[in-house]
């Protein structure tokens, strides 16, 4: 039996925002994270309701999958890790949304590959033109993948393509000064997530839901993905 835990973070909360249609980007989509962490986290959102229903989301790593291969081990992952389908019609819409592209990450042809294929998921799902850029790869890899995104013209947009850095942000003040260089190369501070562990923190936790739980200090910030996931905080500029 899964015993399903109050969210901290939504406590006060009087109503949910629903985020824009969006195509949401993992890069390193064959690691764990993915399966065990991020899908299921999106799956019990689409379950709750809170995710628009034309959300797509587009795995990309290495491995020589297909999408159809994707789906079924996001599936996996779900009944493992994340309690269960628990409806099925729910589960089969999802991953009407669940797309595959293989591609290396410091390949540039592959990335305009990639930008053609979510060009093409744009028309096909309604998307709009919005997308978020998750880099859940090793730290190496963040300021590469970056500058590639960049240069392939995919972070030109500030009000509706977005970058979220997973953890850690550089392994010293020195390096995380280094890669915010990079990155803000390339983006506007606007559209820069950083995923850290502070958001367990109690103290945090009271700011966000002093933060969504009061009309006057909601309309200030973007919501699209502040509880995406459930494991993100956007940190200072270093």
């Amino acid at each position: 039996m899964v015993t399903l835990l109050e969210n901290p973070l939504r406590v006060g909360l009087q109503q949910d925002r629903i985020p824009e249609p969006q195509i949401l980007t993992i890069f390193g989509a064959s690691g764990d994270l993915t399966q065990r962490k991020l899908v299921p986290a999106l799956y019990q959102m689409k379950l709750e309701r809170r995710l628009p229903p034309e959300m797509t989301i587009v795995g990309v790593a290495r491995r020589d999958w297909s999408t159809e291969f994707f789906r079924e081990h996001m599936r996996e992952g779900v009944e493992e890790f994340g309690g269960g389908l628990q409806n099925r019609a729910v589960w089969e819409d999802f991953a009407r949304g669940l797309f595959y592209c293989p591609g290396d990450i410091d390949k540039p042809e592959d990335y305009q590959k990639l930008k053609t294929f979510l060009a093409e998921l744009d028309e096909l799902r309604g998307t709009r033109g919005n997308r978020v850029f998750y880099l859940s790869v090793a730290p190496r890899f963040f300021g590469e993948a970056t500058q590639q995104l960049g240069t392939a013209g995919m972070l030109l947009d500030p009000h509706k393509q977005r970058l979220i850095i997973e953890k850690p942000f550089g392994k010293d003040l020195s390096s995380a000064q280094v890669l915010n260089h990079v990155v803000h190369q390339t983006c506007a501070e606007e559209q820069v997530y950083r995923i850290d562990h502070y958001l367990g923190k109690e103290t945090v936790q009271n700011l966000m839901v002093f933060r969504f739980a009061n009309a006057i200090f909601e309309p200030c910030g973007i919501a699209s993905l502040s509880i995406m996931c459930k494991l993100q905080w956007r940190k200072p500029s270093v």
